[in-house]
């Protein structure tokens, strides 16, 4: 269990600690492939807001872009909310 949070530190420490860009960004993807798409977008909006190099710029823009929802996802969202709210207010007016 010790090992675990020691490995855990010592990526964040090494993220914070690079000078360039690349070395977060590898670490928000490495954060995005295991699932981990909050912690990913941070160490991006982190690179960000360093001032990196334009390769770097981009690179961490297409991930936050990646990792963002779908917009499509919303109209079907509020559809569902609808039909539970009509459902639940049958089920009261009929009760």
């Amino acid at each position: 269990m010790g090992k675990g949070r020691k490995d855990k530190g010592q990526k964040a420490h090494k993220g914070q600690q690079s000078d360039q860009g690349g070395g977060a960004l590898q670490e928000a993807a490495r954060r995005l492939e295991a699932g981990d798409v909050v912690g990913a977008r941070r160490e991006a909006r982190q690179v960000l807001a360093a001032g990196p190099n334009d390769a770097d710029r981009a690179e961490a823009e297409a991930l936050i872009a990646r990792s963002r929802p779908p917009t499509w996802t919303w109209p079907y969202a509020a559809a569902a909310a609808v039909v539970l709210a009509l459902m639940l207010a049958l089920a009261i007016a009929r009760g």
